[in-house]
């Protein structure tokens, strides 16, 4: 499977100081079971290195943009937002899951400021612009970032997610056996979270809900790839695999 990930992490000199920020933990899990695909998508704009720093601000009219900061603010907004779509298209296609830089204008996931003209920190929790444009686009792709990964359970949580939504996009689901059989592939992955979240799941496959099929698709995935954003414990593990070893032995003769 793909991995699309922020450059400064696996060691690429890309930041606009001129550094990096390998994180060894990470790449080295990673680099056995995944092929990594870096992205900087402020050198891909052929900002270069060293550069001014990014930052997102707000404007007099409510809108958000990206600009450098200083005295001569350039704006990158426009560019930010094209390249996000045509790395989807292009070196992204086909990816299990991304993660990004923490707390960068460019990449992060919930933790970059946005400031009003006066400097004045108006939200404190919104997207990167490059990052909110993949999401955007590629809603049920798993994302984390390297601050979310400060543990190996963090980190395998997340290579699990990336695994079943690779065989996701490999099965490429049009009809109900599909969507059927794909369900029977994963099931034990949800099992491990809890039981009401598998029973969800479990009648959005069967079909039970009388629900248009292309929504039910789309909601399963979309159910599916959120629930797998919970650690699973040990004992659901343990039940989990349990339940799914009872469901696949043969039926007791009478």
């Amino acid at each position: 499977m793909k991995i699309g990930i922020s450059s400064c992490l696996i060691g690429e000199r890309v930041r606009y100081d001129g550094r990096h920020k390998r994180n060894d933990a990470i790449i080295d899990t990673l680099l056995p079971v995944a092929e990594l695909i870096p992205v900087c998508p402020e050198m891909e704009l052929g900002m270069g290195v060293p550069r001014p720093p990014l930052t997102l601000t707000q404007n007099m009219s409510g809108d958000v943009r990206m600009v450098t900061r200083g005295d001569e603010r350039q704006d990158y907004t426009h560019q930010m937002e094209k390249f996000a779509v045509e790395s989807c298209a292009g070196s992204l296609a086909g990816i299990s899951g991304y993660i990004f830089k923490a707390k960068s204008p460019s990449c992060g996931i919930g933790d970059v400021p946005i400031f009003n003209i006066r400097g004045d920190v108006v939200l404190e929790n919104s997207f990167g612009l490059y990052a909110r444009g993949i999401h955007r686009i590629l809603p049920n792709l798993p994302i984390t970032d390297e601050m979310s990964l400060t543990t190996m359970a963090n980190i395998h949580q997340f290579v699990e997610r990336a695994f079943v939504y690779s065989i996701w996009l490999d099965s490429e689901i049009r009809t109900d056996e599909e969507l059927r059989e794909f369900h029977q592939q994963v099931r034990v992955h949800a099992a491990a979270r809890n039981e009401n979240f598998v029973t969800e799941l479990d009648q959005m496959a069967d079909g039970t809900m009388g629900e248009d099929l292309t929504a039910r698709i789309e909601r399963y995935i979309a159910t599916l790839m959120s629930g797998l954003e919970t650690l699973p414990t040990d004992s659901g593990h343990a039940e989990a695999l349990r339940a799914e070893i009872e469901r696949n032995l043969p039926p007791v003769p009478t």
